[in-house]
């Protein structure tokens, strides 16, 4: 049975630390038991005195047995 997006998250933010400002996080399940998993957050811009939504990592994970492996993130921020 596969794990739903939720547990998916929750294995990876035990893994690493939530980026300041999280916003949002997008599990896609590419193939089988893995994984692309963007981290999102917002960052103040000052010059244009507005919030901008960007991604701040992704990672490409495996599950199995209850464990999530990843490859080092692709940082974005």
């Amino acid at each position: 049975m596969n794990p739903t997006e939720f547990e998916i998250e929750k294995l990876l933010f035990e893994k690493i630390e939530k980026p300041k400002n999280h916003l949002a996080t997008k599990v896609i399940n590419v193939y089988d038991n893995r994984y692309r998993i963007n981290v999102y957050h917002e960052i103040y811009d000052n010059e244009l005195k507005l919030y901008k939504k960007r991604m701040h990592s992704s990672y490409f994970c495996k599950y199995s047995n209850g464990k999530l492996d990843c490859n080092p993130p692709k940082v974005c921020a």
